[in-house]
C-alpha cells in the first residue's frame, strides 16, 4: 500500500509539472483554485491508473511466458 501512495504522489507531481510547463496561464483561468486542484488530482489519478495498467499488463505477460 505504501508503494501505491508513493506512485500516486509521483503521478501528482508529474501532472503538476506537466500542467505548469504546458499552460502556466491555467491558474488565471476562470475557475477557482480549489477546482483547479481537484482537476489536478483527477488527472493524476488517471495517470496512476494508466501506470498500474502497464505494470499489471507486464506482470501478466511475465506470468504467461
Amino acid at each position: 500500500m505504501m508503494t501505491n501512495i508513493k506512485i500516486l504522489s509521483l503521478c501528482l507531481i508529474i501532472t503538476f509539472i506537466f500542467y505548469m510547463k504546458i499552460s502556466p496561464a491555467i491558474l488565471n483561468y476562470k475557475i477557482k483554485k480549489t477546482n483547479f486542484f481537484v482537476h489536478l488530482l483527477y488527472k493524476s489519478y488517471f495517470t496512476y491508473r494508466k501506470i498500474r495498467e502497464i505494470f499489471n499488463l507486464s506482470k501478466s505477460k511475465f506470468i504467461v511466458t
